[in-house]
């Protein structure tokens, strides 16, 4: 029997041979296995798509970190790792041995915020950063508890910034993870400065914490943050938050140039040039 019931000859069928009968139409149901079968899959895909999502809070993660997280046996949690690296969403650091997201996520994650209302939007606000400032205009989105850069003009200088599309960087340092951190929930806040304990700038220097705090209290009073230096050395960077309808931040804009044509003097008069152009997308993304 091909797993369907049929009509021959006048006779019904629909009955099967052990009296069982099917489901109307004449058509058998899913079998027991089949219905197994699906619910293997669903279960797998699941798994996948919870690995992806941690990966998206976190730089990276290792296998016995990923099994306790999500009460898994090790041999499930490489499996699933295993699947995804086949198909290069996720990739493995050979030495490390832990599991970050791979090209084929992150161009996933750009085509999709390419067809963002927020990215369209954004572009004639960051062409006209650039042409007021003359310095590199950049786009970063909140992802997790990182940021991603999703976009920049750059400058006409032969000396300039130049970001790496698609990259990502902690929430904790350099002026435009400041200028969202500032506006996060208290909780979340505070799980970042936890992961900042023990991290460096790019001077070598600690990241002094209960500095940032009170930074955060001066970025949330001026609206826009300010770095010199702390992620990538001779950097500098003025940035500004972008919030959504619902007054969450979800990005920011920001100004990225070089200390040698930006001092701490030049850097506060960009800032409310920013501010106003980060203000006025918001506005476009329905913030008021």
């Amino acid at each position: 029997m091909n797993g369907r019931g049929t009509r021959s000859a006048g006779v019904d069928r629909s009955v099967m041979a052990n009296g069982d009968q099917l489901p109307a139409g004449g058509q058998e149901g899913p079998s027991a296995r089949e219905a197994e079968n699906g619910a293997a899959v669903s279960s797998a895909v699941r798994r996948g798509a919870d690995v992806l999502i941690a990966l998206t809070d976190q730089p990276d993660a290792g296998v016995s970190e990923l099994s306790r997280r999500f009460g898994w046996s090790k041999s499930v949690t490489h499996r699933v790792l295993s699947t995804l690296a086949d198909a290069r969403l996720v990739a493995a650091d050979p030495v490390s041995r832990r599991y970050r997201l791979g090209p084929a996520a992150l161009r996933l994650g750009l085509v999709a915020l390419a067809r963002a209302d927020v990215h369209r939007l954004a572009v004639p606000h960051l062409h006209a950063l650039r042409d007021r400032t003359g310095e590199t205009a950049t786009l970063t989105l909140l992802s997790g508890e990182m940021r991603l850069y999703v976009d920049q003009v750059e400058s006409r200088h032969p000396v300039r910034q130049s970001i790496q599309i698609g990259s990502s960087a902690p929430l904790y340092i350099g002026g435009s993870s400041k200028a969202m951190l500032a506006f996060l929930p208290v909780e979340r806040q505070e799980r970042v400065l936890g992961s900042a304990v023990g991290a460096t700038r790019a001077d070598g220097m600690p990241v002094d914490v209960p500095a940032l705090r009170a930074e955060i209290e001066t970025i949330r009073d001026l609206g826009y943050a300010i770095s010199q230096g702390e992620r990538i050395a001779g950097a500098t960077s003025v940035a500004a938050p972008i919030f959504d309808g619902r007054g969450e931040v979800i990005g920011s804009m920001s100004v990225a140039g070089v200390t040698v044509r930006q001092d701490r003097a030049a850097l506060e008069t960009l800032g409310p040039v920013v501010r106003d152009e980060a203000r006025a997308l918001s506005s476009e993304l329905g913030w008021r």
